[in-house]
């Protein structure tokens, strides 16, 4: 697949969601080469180049700046209980340094690895994957990772369903943050970005009552293993442990 993309500086849609590296679509252009490769019966390779530039000011970035992007994914699909992939992402772009008063455009270099296996045993699910990001410029480089698992029940008739989930991540600073994809209530998104030291855990319980009512709560909690300290000035939290809880109550007329 090829796809060129031009979006001008003074371009501006509120509700525009088309493909681009930056979050909103304008101040971009780029050219996308993707591909996908079957050769053998359970082996999937797909991969994408996409090469950018943005002729103008940008968040972060004082002056035009460039960037390229490489994806390569391997995909492993013996039957319907399980699977596992391989994908190394490596970005290079461009951003601001301030040297003394002088404000200049320097770049630096993004490699991402992961890998992840799921498996199925009825009712039983699982997912396990590991996370390695590096992280250079002309100054520092810094390594993170974060291995996580997920165990889901869920019944052929769900009338009630469990989700467990435990991350432990180690990562230099926010620059090199991992995200990590959480189950979460109906109708949310949950995606938190884990940074320093520490350990996420958490579960997630839905049950229904009735053909007409329905509950589910979901509560998670990190612990961090840097710091004394969460967050800063008006959400500042006095220790190590931040702990969240969701509950959610449906019913259907």
């Amino acid at each position: 697949m090829f796809l060129y993309r031009y979006y001008n500086k003074k371009y501006h849609s509120f509700l525009g969601n088309s493909f681009s590296q930056n979050t909103n679509i304008q101040n971009e252009q780029g050219l996308y080469i993707g591909m996908q490769w079957n050769p053998f019966k359970y082996i999937k390779l797909s991969g994408y180049i996409d090469h950018y530039r943005f002729p103008w000011l940008k968040y972060g970035t004082d002056s035009p700046s460039k960037g390229v992007e490489y994806m390569l994914q391997a995909d492993y699909n013996p039957d319907s209980r399980f699977s596992t992939y391989i994908r190394y992402r490596y970005n290079k772009r461009e951003k601001n340094r301030t040297d003394s008063i002088l404000v200049t455009i320097h770049p630096y270099q993004m490699n991402r690895f992961r890998i992840q296996s799921s498996y199925t045993f009825s009712p039983i699910s699982c997912r396990s994957s590991f996370d390695l990001t590096t992280y250079k410029d002309e100054i520092k480089q810094v390594t993170s990772w974060v291995i996580s698992q997920h165990i889901t029940y869920q019944p052929v008739k769900p009338s009630f369903t469990a989700n467990v989930f435990c991350s432990y991540f180690n990562t230099g600073d926010y620059s090199v943050r991992i995200t990590s994809y959480e189950k979460n209530l109906l109708y949310t998104f949950s995606r938190p970005s884990l940074y320093g030291k520490g350990i996420r855990y958490g579960c997630v319980i839905g049950s229904k009552i009735g053909r007409r009512i329905s509950l589910s709560t979901k509560i998670s909690s990190t612990i961090y293993s840097d710091r004394e300290t969460i967050g800063t000035n008006q959400e500042e939290i006095a220790g190590n442990r931040k702990t969240d809880f969701y509950f959610l109550l449906r019913y259907k007329i």
